[in-house]
């Protein structure tokens, strides 16, 4: 009987003891949950923040290289406000090739190319072509202008070469070199280009060279672009049919400004027929003029 009252009393306890440690456990997971939810609001905010410092660094970021972007502007444009400027390539003073910045006309500034060192130098390269990066398949406004990067090839402009020519007295120069590396030249002792009134329309003096008088047949020849055709031909504009731009006249004996490449199209060519008295593509081309003294 004794015994029995004592399991019943140990039983009681026990159950007490379970009572007791279950209400702590809920009481520990009421707290694990409260904790939980704090520290969701704490990464929560965290990534608040992360969010609000990515936008504020890429905010930072972007007005850095503004910043930087114009202080490269400003000094670009410093330079060059200080780059000396010449009244032409044969009186730049070093003799060294490379780009110049030149006086056109009263109060217009120009970057060209100056070749110092081929036939005596002083010499401003006014179109260039070697690798057939730049198209030549221009309208009137972009032969007017020029086009091309100064670093590669390009055409300096019309508008520039009459002011050029028309301000003081210019000879010619022009060199040719062909896919088997045959390399000729041809001097002329005048250059002169009319205004775009007169659609800048070429004269040309005396020949001397090794690549045959090429351009004598476009002599007083008003220049044509796929868009104005100034030539003589009646079934056709020469710019369109030779898919380039030149002093034609129906279509002529030179055409240095079509298209670039080794191609047995005579008439889609960089040609100069006098230099192997075909229509046979030139690999290379550099027209130039100088300043006569």
């Amino acid at each position: 009987m004794e015994l029995r009252k004592c399991s019943i009393y140990l039983f009681v306890i026990f159950g007490f003891m379970v009572v007791e440690e279950t209400s702590a456990l809920e009481t520990t997971g009421g707290k694990l949950d409260e904790i939980e939810r704090s520290l969701k609001k704490v990464l929560d905010k965290l990534a608040n923040l992360e969010s609000s410092l990515t936008t504020k660094v890429d905010e930072l970021e972007h007005k850095l290289i503004a910043k930087i972007a114009n202080l490269e502007e400003k000094f670009i444009s410093n330079k060059a406000s200080e780059a000396k400027v010449y009244g032409s390539c044969r009186k730049e003073p070093t003799k060294v090739s490379g780009k110049y910045v030149i006086q056109i006309g009263s109060n217009k500034n120009v970057s060209v190319v100056c070749e110092q060192t081929a036939f005596g130098g002083g010499w401003i390269v006014f179109q260039h072509r070697f690798n057939g990066q730049v198209d030549f398949y221009r309208n009137w406004t972009e032969y007017r202008n020029g086009f091309g990067d100064l670093d590669g090839e390009f055409w300096l402009g019309l508008e520039y070469l009459h002011k050029l020519t028309w301000a003081r007295k210019h000879e010619l120069m022009v060199e040719v070199k062909d896919y088997n590396g045959n390399y000729g030249y041809a001097q002329y002792d005048e250059f002169l280009i009319g205004s775009e009134e007169e659609k800048y329309r070429l004269k040309i003096g005396a020949y001397t060279g090794t690549a045959g008088d090429a351009l004598l047949p476009h002599q007083e020849n008003k220049f044509t672009t796929m868009d104005q055709q100034n030539d003589y031909r009646e079934d056709g504009n020469c710019a369109i049919l030779s898919h380039g731009a030149w002093w034609y006249s129906s279509c002529g004996t030179s055409s240095l400004n079509g298209p670039y490449g080794n191609t047995s199209d005579e008439w889609k060519t960089m040609s100069w027929f006098y230099f192997r008295f075909n229509r046979l593509p030139m690999a290379y081309t550099r027209m130039m003029l100088r300043e006569v003294n």
